[in-house]
């Protein structure tokens, strides 16, 4: 992707901002590129071991454990942030929930010079977040919360999913647009056949392979993945994608031994760049059961490279794309439901699994392109 010019000092800002922690920061990843300026995140000094990225500019939160969970700057470093951020000419504030907002609106639409503001929920409006701190996230929404839905110049969805949660927090809003994250599709290349890729990974020619890439974490519901392979034809084999989380490679391994589906599942641990996207050509489509996804990158890329998908009702981007059949959108995590479009994968000739990745990536194609995503970007400025 090539940087547009830049738009005056735009800071994008955030929490955790580290390449493990998958979509928001691939997606402050690309504002920076649309948009120039600077990247700005506070960090948890326990997070700090995964590796600091070079051009993000870091703050540290207080070690104690109030500060990391509220999100609180350490003291020492509260002035150096606070004129970084005031120095924006556009404030990006990503994410929610910490007091990111306080410092966001400090020196953005509350400060003399009046910033303009930007605010980018990334999903965490979704109804399931809520079962997890749930009065403390509605006390941020009635204070924070209702400051940015109010006084952002804008309040940006990912799908028009995302865009119905948070209208049914913050009403129906003039600042409020969808705007697609871009995918590269130059990066999604593959450079050995998938009979190479198979054999390197244990896995044969002759099955259907399934494969989930994501970060192991709960609500990505890897275990629950594993178990509906089980549950499935021997003939079904699933590829595991994806670093640590809540839930380890290790702990993956165990449990797969444990049922006796080792020659069925096949747990990589984290893949990157062209042994990533070696894994997705091999596959014959992409999984995601996840209790809750705003846009998910690896399901467009998956669709990005042919790929038909099988999408949770988590997944928002099925709002987007279930119109051009292109996978299997489930109606429910249910079993049956998961189980049904399992059957129907595995019947379905190559020919017509080829159409439904056909149409995704005619899609992807048509909607995903940096250009269009940095265009309206500048149109909000």
């Amino acid at each position: 992707m090539d940087k547009l010019a830049s738009k005056g000092n735009a800071v994008q800002f955030g929490v955790n901002l580290l390449s493990n922690k998958g979509g928001v920061y691939q997606a402050v990843r690309d504002y920076h590129l649309a948009l120039g300026g600077r990247k700005c995140s506070l960090l948890d000094p326990k997070e700090a071991r995964h590796g600091m990225i070079d051009g993000i500019d870091y703050s540290f939160m207080g070690a104690d454990p109030v500060s990391r969970l509220l999100g609180r700057v350490k003291t020492s470093s509260k002035d150096q942030l606070l004129t970084m951020l005031t120095d924006a000419s556009h404030l990006f504030l990503h994410g929610s929930y910490r007091l990111t907002a306080a410092y966001a609106l400090a020196a953005g639409i509350n400060s003399p010079a009046l910033k303009p503001l930007f605010y980018i929920p990334h999903g965490s409006l979704d109804p399931w977040v809520f079962e997890k701190r749930g009065l403390v996230k509605r006390l941020w929404l009635r204070h924070y919360g209702r400051q940015l839905f109010e006084n952002s110049r804008a309040v940006l969805a990912m799908t028009r999913n995302e865009l119905k949660k948070i209208q049914k927090l913050a009403g129906v809003r003039e600042n409020q647009q969808v705007i697609y994250l871009p995918l590269d599709l130059k990066e999604c290349q593959v450079t050995l056949t998938a009979s190479e890729t198979r054999t390197k990974y244990g896995i044969p020619e002759d099955v259907r392979l399934l494969c989930y890439l994501g970060r192991l974490h709960g609500m990505k519901r890897p275990l629950e993945t594993i178990d509906a392979v089980l549950a499935s034809s021997s003939e079904l084999h699933l590829a595991v994608v994806g670093p640590d989380d809540t839930i380890s490679a290790a702990q993956l391994k165990q449990y797969v031994d444990r049922q006796g589906l080792w020659g069925r599942v096949h747990v990589t641990g984290p893949l990157y760049g062209a042994d990533k996207y070696n894994l997705l050509g091999a596959s014959d489509a992409y999984i995601s059961l996840s209790h809750r996804e705003n846009f998910n990158y690896t399901a467009a890329e998956a669709m990005g490279m042919g790929l038909p998908v099988i999408l949770s009702p988590g997944n928002d981007l099925q709002g987007e794309v279930s119109h051009i059949e292109c996978g299997w959108m489930l109606a429910s995590l249910e079993p049956n439901y998961v189980n049904a479009a399992l059957k129907d994968f595995l019947s379905m000739s190559a020919e017509e699994c080829f159409a439904r990745g056909s149409r995704g990536k005619q899609w992807v194609e048509a909607n995903l392109s940096f250009e269009t995503f940095a265009q309206k970007l500048h149109g909000l400025l």
